[in-house]
């Protein structure tokens, strides 16, 4: 026994050792076959034509802008740091309205609508908080916001649930997952919400899909696959972020391999609007917003800008 004891020391010695000069090296060595290689992805990207260029970047006065959105009238609210910027459509600032807490969302109407961790908080234009609703809970984490038909939804990633309010904040309903077996899976926050006159349209990023629900709940149509060609949503947790355009396209984002990507209106895929040789492989979450003459504003929060891209040729 006590020289098989002796023996079993010496194997976790080598073991120890060879750990160890593997990271003196840069790392344990993965075998080719685990390795998450997608230099073929980002060279099959540089192939594809981009319809949209880059015409202006807008940069931010914030350490960490979190959220962006449009209103119809062109102004743009980005809101992060405890503040709200009102930006006029040329990204000059208009105002800046100080937050009680963190902001984690924002929605523009008549007024602005900024998602704090566990409630929603609204203010005018002209900077006047007018109301605070109630809090969603110790459980909440809100990470989108969309408006339909004046009434008011909010993804909560902590609960798994879409909050459905009036505008006076009363609550009137809520939508949950279609089932036990197919239903929302989040490996990380990326629960976005988007609103067109088809009604809601939420990220379901652990199953890489879109999924179209009623303001009742029903659900409907659902579009996206799990790949990492550029017409699919790769990794955990694709994509993150989507708004609908103005002709009822979608603009979609997604981090891993960050991308920006138009869907046509039945989730088909479009064009490639940014890819990682544009975004820089190491940006992070990427929110979007779309404005009325249909220029897509990306909030780079690596970069601390607004990007804005205009298309240059028809699709």
């Amino acid at each position: 026994m006590k020289t098989r004891g002796i023996w079993i020391v010496l194997a976790l010695v080598a073991v120890g050792v060879v750990i160890l000069l593997s990271w003196r090296r840069g790392g344990p060595r993965v075998p080719r076959t685990y390795r998450y290689d997608v230099d073929e992805y980002l060279e099959a990207e540089k192939q594809v034509p981009l319809p949209y260029k880059e015409s202006a970047r807008w940069p931010l006065a914030l350490r960490e802008p979190r959220a962006v959105a449009v209103k119809g009238d062109g102004r743009v609210v980005v809101v992060g740091d405890r503040v709200a910027l009102v930006l006029d459509d040329a990204g000059e600032e208009l105002r800046r309205i100080e937050l009680s807490d963190e902001p984690r969302c924002v929605a523009v109407a008549d007024v602005v609508y900024v998602g704090l961790l566990d409630r929603i908080v609204v203010y005018g234009l002209d900077g006047e908080k007018q109301a605070e609703w109630e809090s969603l809970g110790e459980q909440a984490y809100l990470t989108g916001l969309a408006i339909l038909d004046g009434d008011i939804f909010a993804s909560d990633y902590g609960q798994r649930v879409v909050w459905r309010f009036d505008a006076e904040g009363k609550m009137r309903g809520r939508i949950r997952s279609a089932s036990k077996t197919d239903g929302f899976v989040f490996p990380s926050p990326t629960f976005d919400v988007a609103a067109d006159g088809d009604g809601l349209w939420v990220i379901n990023s652990g199953r890489r899909r879109v999924e179209q629900y009623s303001p009742e709940g029903k659900r409907g149509t659902m579009w996206g696959r799990s790949s990492m060609e550029l017409d699919g949503f790769s990794g955990c947790c694709n994509p993150t972020h989507i708004v609908v355009m103005p002709d009822g396209r979608f603009v979609t984002t997604e981090k891993g391999l960050p991308r920006v990507k138009v869907y046509a209106a039945d989730g088909t895929f479009a064009a490639l609007v940014a890819g990682s040789e544009q975004l820089g492989q190491d940006a992070g979450l990427l929110d979007v917003a779309v404005d009325a003459a249909g220029r897509i504003l990306v909030l780079d929060a690596a970069d601390r800008s607004v990007r804005v891209f205009e298309k240059s040729v028809s699709l």
